[in-house]
């Protein structure tokens, strides 16, 4: 769970915060189509372009269907929208994170709350990122909102065991009641960044909720009615 964990909700959150904290949709560049008619009405000289000559779709033939103007593949739209981030620029970030999210729906797709032998019922306005197929053996989906603030994620147990044993806090922890699907819990607050770590009751399942901020009561309550809505298939 250590590889999907880190790309589907630590990466996440950086990328809300390079982003400046928007949230999420296509973020895709804008590119220019030529009129249906044929004409472009603009002064060109009939072929579909743009002024320059160099429409989008003629660029997309020339670069093997898709590629940008130096050979390369482009950035993957669909980035923004599975981290949650309208506004996000994939060019824009450090190589190392730009590297990784280039290839992220490859990975991850934007689907049905359902892995792991269980399903969960998104809120009104909540979105899942799904794992298409295992990473290592490990398996599960995140639901999130935009702004991508809080995450809930069900999946395949972590052979690392709960986030506290990573970082020798285990002592910190405290005990949270939230649903008796997942009865046993655990709340650790670190600088007010709240990691929430449970199994489920009958399914070989790990749930392990993040925010980068304290838990209100309305989400509490949020929490609650999902773990609730959880459910074998």
């Amino acid at each position: 769970m250590k590889r999907w964990l880190i790309v589907l909700v630590v990466l996440g959150l950086v990328v809300a915060a390079c982003g400046g904290g928007d949230e999420a949709s296509s973020g895709s560049p804008t590119t220019v189509v030529a009129d249906g008619g044929g004409g472009n009405g603009d002064g060109d000289d009939g072929g579909g372009q743009g002024g320059d000559g160099n429409g989008a779709d003629q660029d997309n033939d020339q670069n093997g269907g898709g590629q940008d103007d130096d050979g390369q593949d482009p950035p993957d739209d669909d980035a923004a929208e599975i981290l949650g981030n309208p506004d996000l620029d994939v060019e824009e970030l450090p190589g190392g994170v730009a590297d990784a999210l280039d290839d992220i729906d490859d990975i991850v797709s934007i689907g049905e709350c359902e892995a792991v032998g269980l399903r969960a019922t998104a809120p009104a306005g909540w979105q899942c990122r799904v794992l298409d197929q295992p990473v290592g053996g490990q398996d599960g989906f995140t639901m999130f909102t935009e702004g991508n603030e809080l995450n809930i994620t069900i999946g395949t147990p972590s052979p690392f065991g709960p986030a506290c044993e990573l970082l020798q806090m285990c002592d910190a922890v405290e005990p949270i009641a939230l649903s008796d699907n997942f009865p046993d819990t655990t709340l650790l607050d670190i600088a007010g960044t709240v990691t929430i770590y449970g199994t489920h009751t009958s399914v070989d399942a790990e749930l392990v909720i993040t925010k980068v901020s304290a838990l209100t009561p309305d989400e509490l309550q949020l929490i609650r009615d999902v773990l609730d809505s959880v459910e074998p298939v």
